[in-house]
């Protein structure tokens, strides 16, 4: 067949001419050799092609420890809240947020607002007629009950759909992102993960888009709304409230601290336990073969005997600061009311009345300052939640903003189109990616061996 074909390269063979190595073999240059040098090559080959395989192999390794070393770094790097919230969030969706933070900001504003009516309704009970000096506010307290109802139920509702809208797009994007790739980052890649990283990925994503922002919203307008209400009501107790708190907060602090410390520990003993009873019970065979049942059960109740008294330690530490906690707090209880009654005996003026504190006002800063101070524990599981989701978009979007070298639905490209003229052949052209190149030389060296012997 001496005709030669016309060359016909659209943009898409040419793209991937460009960005690949590419090498031709043909079947016409080999037929002047021998069979022995095509034995002598084949055995050459073969064996390059086992120092292929172990360089494969090793390769495999580094490719699972460079995996291991992005997943940990990964875990510090977030991405923007902006960026998982707003890329595939349409008008609609953009409503819903703006709407949603604003019901959750009004209802975080209302819920400490009792605090400023409570005092009334302490001060109505030592007045002559309590009926009738407690109506109004029991009424105040009715409708805003009522519009708490209507900004919770719609803050949580517009978020919880505009969360499942966004995800859903999310997960078709992710998942188109992952057919997209080309070969070579698919070498790169472990597989096997891939399904379980879209679900997990794109669970954090849409918890994190969720009523988590908006619940964290609330807790710091609960925050600011219950300390507005405390020092309108009185300033100057609620100063002297205020600066008590530290106390409570490092002893938060230091429960958390012997709570995680000791949780590590106990991990690690049971870690350790665990351990041996996987290489015994691996080794089975030899054990048994040796009779070393009894000895593998010791070793076993050894390190358990470890982890028991790991635990104990742990749980006497976290009793001892949960105990220090509950102290503190009802210490705090003791120093509010003491310092209240003494306002109060005292005849200290309030600057908002002009007139001495009375048993309302020492209630109302005293609920308005614990209630805004502890609704900051409603933002701490959010805020783990949000970040979570920001360090899960920032593996997510890596990936769907990854351009491929070789785009599979490009429309600029032209197909090729049929090719039905028997004057034509065809050259065996290989892509050489970075993972596999030089074992598709070895393939295509033994095809070629393998074809010609049998001529």
């Amino acid at each position: 067949m001496d005709n030669s074909y016309d060359e016909q390269k659209t943009p898409l063979i040419q793209n991937e001419s460009n960005q690949n190595t590419s090498n031709t073999y043909n079947f016409n240059k080999m037929q002047d050799q021998s069979p022995d040098q095509f034995n002598n090559d084949s055995t050459n080959y073969t064996q390059d092609f086992k120092k292929e395989e172990i360089r494969q192999l090793i390769d495999q390794v580094n490719l699972k420890t460079q995996t291991l070393r992005q997943e940990k770094k990964a875990k510090t790097d977030l991405a923007p809240y902006g960026k998982i919230l707003l890329t595939y969030a349409d008008k609609n969706d953009k409503i819903m947020i703006t709407v949603g933070y604003i019901f959750s900001i009004l209802t975080g504003i209302g819920l400490p607002s009792f605090v400023f009516l409570f005092g009334d309704i302490v001060n109505s009970f030592t007045d002559g007629n309590i009926l009738e000096g407690i109506k109004p506010t029991c009424l105040q307290f009715a409708i805003i009950g009522a519009v708490i109802w209507v900004t919770s139920y719609f803050y949580y509702a517009l978020l919880v759909i505009m969360s499942e809208r966004v995800g859903q797009k999310t997960r078709v994007a992710y998942l188109r992102a992952i057919l997209q790739q080309d070969i070579s980052w698919f070498d790169k890649t472990n597989v096997t993960e891939l399904s379980a990283r879209l679900t997990k990925e794109c669970q954090a994503i849409q918890k994190a888009l969720g009523e988590k922002m908006g619940t964290i919203q609330l807790a710091f307008a609960m925050c600011l709304s219950g300390l507005f209400f405390a020092f309108f009501r009185g300033w100057w107790f609620s100063l002297i409230l205020f600066f008590a708190f530290p106390v409570l907060f490092a002893m938060t602090y230091i429960i958390t601290l012997a709570m995680q410390s000791g949780f590590m520990q106990n991990l690690r003993s049971y870690g350790q336990s665990a351990g041996y009873a996987e290489q015994a019970l691996n080794a089975i065979k030899v054990v048994q073969a040796f009779g070393m049942e009894t000895t593998e059960m010791s070793n076993y109740d050894k390190y358990l005997g470890r982890a028991r008294a790991t635990g104990v330690r742990t749980h006497m530490k976290s009793a001892l600061a949960i105990a220090g906690f509950f102290f503190a707090m009802f210490g705090y209880y003791g120093y509010a009311f003491y310092t209240g009654s003494w306002l109060v005996t005292e005849k200290v003026t309030n600057s908002r009345t002009h007139d001495s504190y009375n048993a309302g006002d020492i209630m109302a800063c005293f609920f308005g300052v614990v209630f805004g101070v502890f609704s900051l524990g409603m933002a701490t599981p959010n805020i783990k939640a949000v970040t979570e989701g920001r360090v899960a978009g920032k593996m997510a979007y890596d990936l769907i903003d990854r351009v491929p070298a070789i785009k599979l639905d490009d429309q600029s490209y032209q197909e090729v189109g049929s090719i039905k003229d028997q004057n034509r052949k065809f050259l065996m052209t290989f892509l050489l990616y970075s993972m596999r190149g030089k074992q598709l030389q070895q393939l295509v060296h033994q095809v070629q061996v393998k074809v010609l012997s049998f001529r």
